[in-house]
């Protein structure tokens, strides 16, 4: 762009602000805080949950729900809500755009995330997801599918909301993938 303050063009040709180093290092910052400040909560309130464990599942959503919203303004994600978000026991099916979809929806809804086990060994990411209750599925071995299936079916139980992309990968979101449909037994057999 000719005036060099533009980083690029989104979808609809807007421009981006340029991300400045200083930006970077600040939301870095920031990001570590929020991730630190999320896994001592949690940490407390599992501790507390042993103690008092009325309640506990309800208080260890809040914490990720909070923490999903702190990131998304550190991250300066402005998220807009139509219609309410669904709570309980429920699937939610989503499309997978990118890796910041996941605090987006955590950040509107209580629930469990399911993902590529494959996630479980990145740096630091790993570990956050493990922590924070994410269940993982191996689709390397469809000898995981029936764990991973009661997994989904213990927190549905729980009463806690589970959340799943069946394109099985991130993508531009200009065509739908194929799903990956075995994760729908849990749905089909109510």
């Amino acid at each position: 762009v000719g005036d060099g303050k533009a980083a690029g063009r989104d979808l609809q040709g807007a421009t981006r602000p340029r991300m400045t180093a200083y930006r970077v290092v600040v939301k870095l910052i920031g990001v570590t805080a929020a991730c630190s400040v999320g896994v001592a909560s949690m940490a407390s309130t599992r501790l507390y949950g042993k103690l008092a464990p009325e309640g506990h599942v309800a208080r260890e959503d809040r914490i990720v729900r909070r923490w999903a919203q702190r990131m998304c303004r550190i991250l300066g994600l402005k998220v807009e809500t139509r219609g309410t978000p669904p709570s309980g026991d429920f699937l939610l099916v989503c499309n997978h755009l990118s890796y910041v979809d996941v605090i987006v929806i955590m950040s509107q809804v209580d629930a469990r995330l399911l993902s590529k086990a494959e996630v479980k060994g990145w740096p630091a990411l790993g570990w956050l997801a493990r922590y924070a209750g994410t269940l993982f599925v191996d689709r390397e071995r469809r000898r995981d599918l029936p764990r991973v299936i009661a997994d989904i079916r213990a927190m549905l139980a729980l009463g806690r909301g589970v959340v799943f992309f069946p394109e099985g990968t991130s993508s531009p979101g200009i065509e739908l993938l194929p799903f990956k449909p075995s994760l729908f037994e849990v749905a089909a057999a109510g």
